[in-house]
């Protein structure tokens, strides 16, 4: 466990006293892609509402 913090801990850009860490783009990374799943999931149900209702007419 130590060395999975030791390696989300690595600075991979530092600027000034600014520092992005492994920890900091895996958050970005889940984020990016949850809301990627909410959308997808949206769309879908929004087309599936869409197909039925133009079935019914």
């Amino acid at each position: 466990m130590e060395s999975l913090n030791k390696f989300l801990e690595i600075d991979l850009l530092s600027i000034g006293e600014n520092k992005i860490k492994v920890y900091t783009l895996l958050a970005i990374l889940l984020i990016y892609l949850a809301t990627k799943l909410i959308l997808w999931v949206i769309k879908k149900a929004l087309f599936q509402e869409l197909f039925f209702f133009r079935k019914d007419r």
